[in-house]
């Protein structure tokens, strides 16, 4: 009988940042959480370097190259076929975000408390981190109508990438990708402004894909969550990302089918972290939680 298998798929979207220095944040017996970020005021060469002279270095062999990552490498009670392609799956839409500029609207505390904000004695300043994120929809638009017959929600009937903003002939063919993410990576629409994505950083010698074309839907400062809304035209690269979602979302059913009602008391629940440090190509590790009643 399988046990302890639990899977939600609100636990796919939440993130990793990369990381450099750490800042643990408690109050009156409430964790708030760890802020692992990679931050550097200088360029990509940067942080290169500081990857042989970050403290955490040693600690970073467990983490196995998402290439290279095996269904020997996951606990035995969890080596099954649609548990690793499911892990898969959201590797291939994780994505690095690059934030160049710190907003000047970043609040001096952690709601509720005397925690001083992440970035916030940074406000304003051009200062250059970089987190994870995880693409949570692609819909595709052909004249401001998507593949579900539904209007725009802003009323757009043309791409909205930059590179079409400047164009006299923008495409009538998009596609949106939303992203999520933790607010302390993405505060506020300011900062989507100033940021990357690299998408498919799977080796050191992948292609460099990006998109350019960030914008802000919401941000929750208390949870620690951010949404984003990318867009591209390039054709190519819409259909594969779409075609990503769709698996992921066809395999994430089937799996939470299968598995949602099979927990026991004494079991176990599987976290995965998808994991790109320092510039580096995605990393992943396994953590097994187990719990007990009370």
């Amino acid at each position: 009988m399988n046990k302890g298998i639990s899977i939600n798929k609100d636990s796919l979207v939440d993130v990793t940042d990369t990381s450099v220095t750490d800042e643990f944040v408690a109050e009156e017996n409430v964790c708030y959480g760890e802020y692992e970020t990679q931050t550097t005021s200088g360029e990509e060469a940067d942080l290169h370097r500081d990857l042989h002279s970050c403290r955490k270095n040693p600690g970073h062999t467990k983490f196995i190259p998402v290439e290279k990552f095996t269904q020997q490498d996951l606990p035995e009670h969890y080596r099954k076929d649609d548990i690793f392609g499911l892990i898969k799956s959201v590797a291939d839409l994780t994505v690095r975000i690059s934030v160049s500029l710190v907003s000047p609207n970043r609040p001096e505390f952690l709601p509720n408390t005397s925690i001083p904000y992440f970035l916030y004695h940074k406000r304003g300043l051009k200062h250059a981190r970089t987190g994870t994120g995880k693409v949570s929809a692609v819909t595709r638009f052909t004249d401001g109508v998507s593949d579900f017959k539904h209007e725009h929600w802003k009323d757009y009937t043309t791409c909205w990438c930059k590179k079409c903003r400047c164009s006299d002939t923008p495409s009538n063919v998009w596609w949106e990708i939303d992203v999520n993410t933790a607010a302390h990576v993405i505060f506020d629409d300011i900062e989507a402004n100033q940021s990357l994505l690299r998408l498919f950083y799977d080796r050191v010698d992948s292609p460099k894909i990006i998109i350019d074309s960030v914008g802000f839907l919401e941000a929750d400062s208390e949870r620690d969550t951010s949404r984003l809304k990318c867009v591209t035209c390039d054709s190519d690269l819409g259909d594969r990302l779409y075609k990503m979602y769709r698996s992921f979302d066809h395999i994430f059913w089937r799996v939470r089918i299968r598995y949602h009602s099979i927990r026991d008391v004494n079991s176990s629940i599987l976290c995965m972290l998808w994991f790109l440090e320092l510039w580096q190509p995605k990393k992943m590790t396994t953590i097994l939680i187990t719990y007990w009643p009370n």
